[in-house]
């Protein structure tokens, strides 16, 4: 939930935004509890952990989400009424298929990165999940892949990051099985009450796949913006200016509810 404070700066520099703040730790992050063996997470396990984090949860809340947690956002305005939605580079890669299936363009693989993640987890081929991990997210150039990192800086990220991640990538791939459409759904109905937001600087892997996110975003009347600097972390690296982005959003949103 640290990555959001500068966001409850922002908010409180904008009086028509004046509320209550909620910055759940999702399953394995903070001090949340790590998921349980048994059976696969889903996004609907991670939604109804937000929903419980609410004082109220029959009043609609804004949300906002970054990377996983963009897809949680989304599922929860697919299984919950949402007043807003804005989401920076959401892994919502079952979106293209879904949109695919109602006849948009999408012709990319957005799955192919997930199943790499989830086959090298299983395989505890920890090396090959960081190298797929890495090199689509934050590689800018073949200079800054996988294989150029220094064994201290690989162990970093894989470490914190591979068991509740691999969870993380579960809950997807069963997304594109069980409910994508729902996914698809409601972020047609939201229209421009939801915003996109990308990085300058997004990862060599994921550019084609945050092309067609936007394009697709744009062509459901979405709003898509640009941070100002950073990448796939700018919410962490650069906080300050993509809490200000964030904020903005939210306030064009809550300006189009009170036009309706």
């Amino acid at each position: 939930y640290k990555q959001w404070t500068a966001l409850g700066a922002a908010l409180a520099e904008v009086p028509e935004l004046a509320s209550r703040l909620v910055a759940p730790n999702l399953f394995g992050s903070g001090r949340t509890a790590t998921w349980p063996a048994g059976r696969p997470q889903t996004l609907d396990d991670q939604a109804r952990l937000v929903e419980a984090c609410l004082a109220d949860p029959e009043t609609p809340p804004f949300l906002v989400g970054h990377s996983h947690g963009g897809s949680v956002a989304l599922r929860y305005a697919a299984t919950h009424e949402a007043a807003g939605l804005v989401l920076f580079e959401p892994n919502a890669f079952f979106l293209l298929e879904a949109a695919a299936a109602s006849g948009e363009d999408t012709a990319l693989d957005a799955l192919a990165f997930v199943h790499g993640l989830r086959r090298a987890a299983e395989a505890d081929a920890r090396d090959e999940w960081g190298r797929t991990f890495w090199d689509f997210w934050f590689a800018q150039s073949p200079a800054d892949r996988w294989d150029a990192l220094p064994p201290d800086r690989r162990a970093k990220l894989v470490d914190p990051t591979l068991p509740h991640t691999y969870h993380e990538v579960t809950s997807l791939l069963l997304a594109r099985d069980t409910s994508t459409p729902r996914d698809f759904l409601a972020l047609q109905a939201l229209a421009s009450r939801a915003h996109l937001l990308l990085s300058p600087l997004p990862g060599l892997g994921a550019r084609p796949f945050l092309h067609q996110l936007a394009a697709l975003f744009r062509r459901l009347q979405c709003a898509v913006h640009t941070a100002p600097d950073g990448g796939h972390l700018a919410p962490i690296t650069h906080a300050a200016p993509v809490a200000s982005l964030i904020a903005g959003s939210l306030l064009a949103i809550s300006r189009q509810q009170e036009e309706r």
